[in-house]
C-alpha cells in the first residue's frame, strides 16, 4: 500500500493520466469505451482491485479474470497481448505520478503481479 500512498500523496487522478497513455498507444480502442465518463475510472479500479487482491492471495482474482476475458471478447478480437500492454501502462502511470516517491521495490512489485496477472489472462484467452 506504499506505493499507492506515494500516488495518493501528489493528489493526481490517475485516470486521465493512464488513458492518455493507453489511446496514444492504441488509438483505435476509443470506440470501445462507450460510457466514458463511468466505464474509464472503472477499468483502472477493477485493474487495481485485481492486482493488489492477487498479491493478498485472495480466490476471486482467476475467476473473475476469465470472465472479463469473456466480456472483452464481446467487443472483437483484442490481442493477447494489449492485457499485457494495458498492465504495464498502468503501472507506468503508477511511477510516474508517484516520481520520486516511487521505489524499485515498489516497480519490482507491481511488475512481478502483473506478469502473473497476464500469465492467468493468457490462460484464459
Amino acid at each position: 500500500m506504499a506505493s499507492l500512498e506515494a500516488v495518493a500523496e501528489t493528489g493526481m487522478d490517475i485516470v486521465p493520466l493512464y488513458f492518455q497513455r493507453y489511446f496514444a498507444t492504441f488509438p483505435g480502442d476509443e470506440s470501445m469505451f462507450y460510457n466514458r465518463q463511468s466505464s474509464l475510472g472503472i477499468m483502472v479500479n477493477e485493474m487495481l482491485t485485481a492486482l493488489l487482491s492477487q498479491a493478498e492471495g485472495s480466490d476471486w482474482v482467476p475467476t473473475y479474470l476469465r470472465a472479463q476475458v469473456a466480456t472483452h471478447h464481446d467487443k472483437g478480437i483484442i490481442p493477447v497481448e494489449r492485457y499485457r500492454a494495458a498492465l504495464g501502462i498502468l503501472i507506468d502511470v503508477l511511477g510516474a505520478t508517484a516520481g520520486d516517491r516511487w521505489t524499485a521495490d515498489f516497480e519490482d512489485a507491481w511488475r512481478s503481479e502483473a506478469d502473473k496477472m497476464y500469465e492467468l489472462i493468457a490462460r484464459h484467452y
